[in-house]
């Protein structure tokens, strides 16, 4: 069995981020990704300009807007208009173009994908995490890599960061088209959605519209 130098749980921004830095610098690296990375991503896609410089390639093809104008408002009413002066702080990315691109370099680098597979069970042993994935499947690293969203269950049955935390609840979808909304312009309401907001975020060719409130409080299912 391949005893990999790191193994990391989540292939996403902070996955494959860390999967090329680490791969470029010749250690072997594996990526436990559950899904297949080429369905849409719904998600909003707001990133602060500054992450560019951080990640290790150019991501210009994901940016789907540089936002220039933050349009807030209260039940639709009361409009403020934010005008973001210098370089764009805000940027709208497509998370699956993103995912993508940061993959491909990741596997360039020489990083091995194991996608489709979901961590069940995790070990430690006295030289290496023994990480389990469905079909039985077991992987072997000397060190561990947490890194599938604020939501891992892993992350909190290693005892990692808060152990009670409170997440808000959010639902996206993305339109084709982009009706009235202007040009590198995102929007905020608040007080349509109770303890929430609402937004609209303009990407080349389409909206991304969604809804988000503060009531969120689930707890995260250990695995056993």
């Amino acid at each position: 069995m391949t005893l990999f130098d790191v193994i990391i749980i989540g292939g996403g921004l902070s996955g494959s981020s860390t999967a090329i830095h680490l791969s470029s610098k010749g250690y072997s690296v594996l990526v436990i990704e559950k899904s297949n990375k080429k369905v849409k991503v719904p998600c909003a896609g707001g990133m602060a300009a500054s992450i560019k410089a951080l990640l290790p390639l150019n991501i210009d093809e994901a940016i789907e807007t540089e936002v220039k104008n933050v349009h807030f408002s209260w039940e639709t009413g009361d409009n403020v208009v934010a005008k973001l002066s210098g370089e764009s702080p805000f940027l709208i990315v497509k998370r699956e173009k993103l995912d993508n691109l940061l993959i491909d370099k990741a596997k360039s680098e020489g990083a091995i994908m194991a996608c489709s597979s979901e961590v069940t069970n995790i070990e430690k042993s006295c030289d290496s995490w023994n990480v389990q994935c469905n079909y039985q499947t077991i992987y072997r690293g000397k060190f561990l890599v947490v890194a599938d969203g604020s939501e891992s269950r892993w992350s909190t049955f290693l005892k990692l960061g808060p152990q009670n935390p409170k997440y808000a609840q959010t639902a996206a979808i993305r339109l084709n088209g982009k009706g009235n909304l202007e040009k590198d312009t995102v929007r905020f309401d608040f007080g349509l959605i109770k303890y929430g907001f609402a937004w609209a975020f303009p990407l080349k060719t389409s909206v991304n519209i969604g809804i988000g409130t503060f009531i969120g409080n689930y707890p995260i299912n250990n695995p056993a």
